[in-house]
């Protein structure tokens, strides 16, 4: 039996761009704070999770499918995710407020969010699906390797803005720089703003399970980008597919959440809440 995957949705109202437009030099900000970059090898400089180059880019795209990844905020502050089904939500654990009597804090998504703008609205959450309830900041590996959410919002807002696709992170992706990320950095706009990097590569952690696995990676995020989707094209779709979310860093890598319960989590929202 082969692992879980889902397949997405490219709405036929919405135009396609295979790359996320930059914004007009005219348009760009300054960095909302100056960073000292890691450099892979060298000395480690600040506690930051930029390498050097910074080769991410903000930008203002409605077309698919950077219309499926928004800005999430929640009770305790604001992250990033993607529509990964009809109203269904893929963030990070750390982002939630896990209360004590088992529930959990609010939770708004805004696709496309710009600049205080919102083009296709906003919707609320209403459930969620989590394997382990991560608080942070700082993250166990057990945290670690499951740190994301699924939440079932109050409208399926995926109607208009389609939905990514989902795959099981495979070992043999090890090393190659397939990889796309979009999130929503505190350092670029404020938060204000996402922002989109490519060809970044996966390498799975050996000593992980195909279940719940810590992806490392040398791409540039920010605090602000957790939750954000790593994805790829496969030939012949219409849609990416996700494999992993963002969840931390250590001295040396940033790391993503990724596995097959990842892709049941998804699955099991889907089929309870259509």
């Amino acid at each position: 039996m082969g692992l879980p995957d889902l397949e997405g949705l490219y709405p036929d109202h919405l135009s396609l761009d295979v790359v996320p437009r930059k914004l007009h030099k005219s348009l760009v900000t300054p960095n909302f704070m100056t960073v000292k970059a890691v450099r892979p090898g060298g000395e480690r400089v600040e506690a930051t999770t930029i390498f050097s180059p910074d080769d991410r880019y903000t930008f203002s795209d409605t077309n698919f499918p950077w219309c499926t990844v928004g800005r999430v905020d929640t009770a305790g502050g604001f992250a990033s995710g993607v529509l990964i089904g009809p109203r269904h939500l893929l963030t990070v654990s750390h982002t939630m407020v896990w209360n004590a009597d088992g529930s959990a804090g609010w939770v708004r998504f805004r696709p496309s969010f710009f600049d205080g703008s919102a083009p296709f609205g906003e919707a609320w959450g209403i459930r969620y699906y989590v394997y382990r309830k991560v608080v942070g900041p700082g993250l166990s590996r057990a945290e670690s390797r499951e740190d994301y959410v699924v939440i079932v919002l109050d409208r399926n807002i995926g109607d208009i803005c389609g939905w990514m696709g989902s795959r099981t992170y495979a070992d043999s992706w090890d090393g190659g720089n397939y990889w796309r990320h979009i999130g929503y950095p505190g350092d670029l706009a404020g938060g204000q703003r996402p922002s989109y990097e490519r060809d970044i590569s996966l390498d799975g952690d050996s000593s992980d399970s195909n279940s719940h696995k810590r992806a490392y990676h040398l791409g540039d995020v920010w605090p602000g980008q957790s939750g954000g989707p790593f994805f790829a094209w496969w030939s012949g779709e219409d849609w990416p597919r996700v494999v992993a979310v963002q969840s931390g860093q250590n001295p040396s890598t940033n790391l993503a959440a990724a596995g097959s319960r990842l892709v049941q989590l998804i699955i099991s929202a889907r089929n309870d809440f259509p």
